[in-house]
């Protein structure tokens, strides 16, 4: 990732002010720059995932995060351990990414917080267009009572009634979405979580810090995903 050298200069001194990195704990993947409590937990994750899939730590995704919108908004620090998980011939990451979090006037004078995330990824079969999914607020349900842009499945209420879906190709979408994979997204036993389909890449997270729970559902959907699409 490019910065520009005043920006390296002001991450890097925020970086610092992260407790000790060089703890000496035999972690399969490099925990360089990371907290002990940082590394601790995604090890944590790491074990619990391994006893269930064909799990290996991978140096890099398969994707490139910037192309996605969710992303447009915020500024990717680092990358912490990138789990690679084979389904047969398919496979599928969960990846911790350290996101700058700023407060302030300026670029340059503002305040920056770091903070790991869980985000899982998979290469689908076929291409979906352009899609956002979550699970639908109120505020959502005011906003598309005002601006429609909410796309609903006459023949799955259910799930129209609990997420919202926005695309630039709603007869794609319709097509691609269908009851099998609707019911994947339903399973996801999480209050808050996004999922942005581009074509045939899929991310999904949460935008919270990195938790056991987030991690197991996203790879339990991705899972799914490898099986079915």
């Amino acid at each position: 990732m490019c910065y520009d050298y005043e920006h390296n200069i002001l991450v890097n001194q925020i970086v610092k002010l992260k407790p000790d990195s060089s703890f000496m704990v035999p972690f399969p993947f490099s925990t360089y720059d990371m907290s002990e409590d940082e590394a601790q937990i995604q090890f944590d994750i790491y074990t619990t995932l391994k006893n269930r899939y064909q799990l290996e730590i991978h140096e890099d995704l398969s994707i490139n995060i910037r192309d996605f919108d969710i992303f447009s908004h915020n500024e990717l620090n680092a990358y912490g351990a990138v789990f690679q998980i084979q389904k047969e011939s398919r496979a599928f990451y969960i990846n911790f990414l350290e996101i700058i979090y700023r407060s302030g006037v300026s670029r340059y004078s503002s305040n920056i917080h770091l903070e790991y995330q869980t985000w899982g990824f998979i290469s689908l079969k076929s291409n979906f267009g352009h899609i956002l999914i979550k699970p639908e607020t109120f505020l959502d349900k005011i906003h598309d009572m005002i601006n429609p842009v909410d796309l609903d499945f006459e023949d799955d209420r259910e799930f129209s009634k609990k997420f919202l879906v926005v695309t630039n190709d709603r007869q794609k979408a319709q097509l691609q979405m269908t009851q099998k994979f609707r019911d994947c997204i339903k399973k996801i036993e999480l209050n808050e979580f996004i999922i942005e389909i581009l074509e045939n890449k899929l991310i999904i997270g949460d935008k919270k810090v990195v938790s056991p729970e987030s991690a197991l559902n996203f790879a339990k959907f991705l899972n799914e995903m490898a099986i079915a699409f």
